[in-house]
Protein backbone atom coordinates (compact mmCIF):
# COMPACT_ATOMS: atom_id res chain seq x y z
CA UNK A 1 0.00 0.00 0.00
CA UNK A 2 3.17 2.63 0.72
CA UNK A 3 5.08 1.32 -2.21
CA UNK A 4 1.92 1.84 -5.01
CA UNK A 5 -0.78 2.44 -3.45
CA UNK A 6 -4.15 2.07 -6.02
CA UNK A 7 -5.47 5.58 -4.67
CA UNK A 8 -3.05 8.05 -5.85
CA UNK A 9 -5.01 11.34 -5.09
CA UNK A 10 -8.32 12.86 -3.74
CA UNK A 11 -10.01 15.95 -4.51
CA UNK A 12 -10.64 18.32 -1.10
CA UNK A 13 -11.94 21.35 -1.45
CA UNK A 14 -10.26 23.96 1.07
CA UNK A 15 -12.76 25.35 4.23
CA UNK A 16 -10.44 28.59 5.01
CA UNK A 17 -8.15 30.57 3.99
CA UNK A 18 -4.72 28.75 4.48
CA UNK A 19 -0.53 28.54 3.39
CA UNK A 20 0.47 25.46 2.26
CA UNK A 21 4.30 24.92 2.07
CA UNK A 22 4.48 28.58 1.05
CA UNK A 23 1.51 28.31 -0.90
CA UNK A 24 -2.28 30.87 -0.63
CA UNK A 25 -5.16 28.24 -0.41
CA UNK A 26 -8.46 30.25 -0.24
CA UNK A 27 -11.67 29.13 1.09
CA UNK A 28 -13.47 27.25 -1.83
CA UNK A 29 -10.67 26.73 -3.76
CA UNK A 30 -9.89 22.55 -5.12
CA UNK A 31 -7.12 20.94 -3.33
CA UNK A 32 -5.84 17.36 -4.42
CA UNK A 33 -3.75 15.94 -1.28
CA UNK A 34 -1.54 13.29 -3.61
CA UNK A 35 -0.91 10.20 -0.74
CA UNK A 36 1.11 8.38 -3.33
CA UNK A 37 3.66 11.19 -3.13
CA UNK A 38 2.94 11.27 0.46
CA UNK A 39 4.03 7.57 0.66
CA UNK A 40 7.91 8.98 -0.34
CA UNK A 41 8.05 11.34 2.11
CA UNK A 42 11.88 10.47 2.84
CA UNK A 43 11.48 12.09 6.37
CA UNK A 44 8.82 9.43 7.06
CA UNK A 45 10.30 6.52 4.91
CA UNK A 46 14.21 6.42 4.80
CA UNK A 47 14.83 5.62 1.10
CA UNK A 48 11.32 5.82 0.14
CA UNK A 49 12.29 4.27 -3.50
CA UNK A 50 14.00 1.27 -2.16
CA UNK A 51 11.02 -1.55 -1.91
CA UNK A 52 11.56 -3.16 1.47
CA UNK A 53 8.88 -5.58 2.43
CA UNK A 54 10.53 -6.11 6.17
CA UNK A 55 10.60 -1.98 6.28
CA UNK A 56 9.46 -1.35 9.89
CA UNK A 57 7.29 1.78 9.68
CA UNK A 58 4.72 0.64 7.08
CA UNK A 59 1.90 1.62 9.50
CA UNK A 60 1.90 5.32 8.48
CA UNK A 61 0.85 5.28 5.13
CA UNK A 62 -1.62 6.99 3.27
CA UNK A 63 -2.88 4.47 0.94
CA UNK A 64 -6.42 4.43 3.06
CA UNK A 65 -6.43 7.96 3.43
CA UNK A 66 -6.29 10.30 6.31
CA UNK A 67 -8.42 11.45 8.98
CA UNK A 68 -12.57 11.98 8.52
CA UNK A 69 -11.48 10.75 4.71
CA UNK A 70 -10.12 7.69 5.85
CA UNK A 71 -10.98 4.53 4.02
CA UNK A 72 -13.91 2.94 5.96
CA UNK A 73 -13.48 -0.93 4.23
CA UNK A 74 -10.06 -0.45 5.34
CA UNK A 75 -10.22 -2.87 8.12
CA UNK A 76 -12.41 -5.11 6.10
CA UNK A 77 -9.92 -5.27 3.04
CA UNK A 78 -6.72 -5.84 5.61
CA UNK A 79 -8.55 -8.96 6.72
CA UNK A 80 -9.61 -10.09 3.38
CA UNK A 81 -6.15 -9.48 2.03
CA UNK A 82 -4.77 -11.66 5.12
CA UNK A 83 -7.13 -14.37 4.37
CA UNK A 84 -6.57 -14.30 0.77
CA UNK A 85 -2.76 -15.17 1.54
CA UNK A 86 -3.06 -17.33 3.69
CA UNK A 87 -5.45 -19.45 1.87
CA UNK A 88 -3.47 -18.86 -1.70
CA UNK A 89 0.00 -19.51 -0.14
CA UNK A 90 -1.56 -23.01 1.81
CA UNK A 91 -2.96 -24.49 -1.07
CA UNK A 92 -0.21 -23.61 -4.13
CA UNK A 93 3.46 -23.96 -4.24
CA UNK A 94 5.87 -21.23 -5.29
CA UNK A 95 4.45 -18.39 -7.21
CA UNK A 96 6.31 -16.39 -9.93
CA UNK A 97 5.62 -13.86 -12.15
CA UNK A 98 4.87 -14.42 -16.01
CA UNK A 99 7.11 -11.89 -17.55
CA UNK A 100 6.44 -12.78 -20.94
CA UNK A 101 2.77 -12.04 -20.57
CA UNK A 102 2.64 -9.42 -18.22
CA UNK A 103 2.55 -5.92 -18.69
CA UNK A 104 3.30 -4.17 -15.98
CA UNK A 105 2.77 -0.38 -17.54
CA UNK A 106 0.27 1.20 -15.29
CA UNK A 107 -3.15 1.87 -16.64
CA UNK A 108 -3.49 5.33 -17.71
CA UNK A 109 -5.52 7.52 -14.73
CA UNK A 110 -4.36 10.67 -12.82
CA UNK A 111 -6.39 9.59 -9.28
CA UNK A 112 -5.55 5.68 -9.16
CA UNK A 113 -2.92 3.22 -10.07
CA UNK A 114 -2.90 -0.51 -11.88
CA UNK A 115 -1.35 -2.49 -14.03
CA UNK A 116 -2.30 -3.28 -17.92
CA UNK A 117 -2.03 -6.98 -17.23
CA UNK A 118 -0.45 -9.41 -14.07
CA UNK A 119 0.14 -13.22 -15.27
CA UNK A 120 1.23 -15.46 -12.93
CA UNK A 121 2.40 -19.02 -12.54
CA UNK A 122 1.74 -21.40 -9.83
CA UNK A 123 3.76 -24.79 -9.15
CA UNK A 124 1.84 -27.75 -8.12
CA UNK A 125 -0.99 -27.87 -6.24
CA UNK A 126 -0.23 -29.08 -2.98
Amino acid sequence: MRWDPPIQCTFRRATKDDTIEGNNVKAGDMVIPMWGGANWDPEVFPNPEQFDIDRSNTKPHMGFGFGPHFCAGAELARIEARIAFEELLGRLGDITLDESDSDLSHLPSFASHGYRKVSLRFSKIR
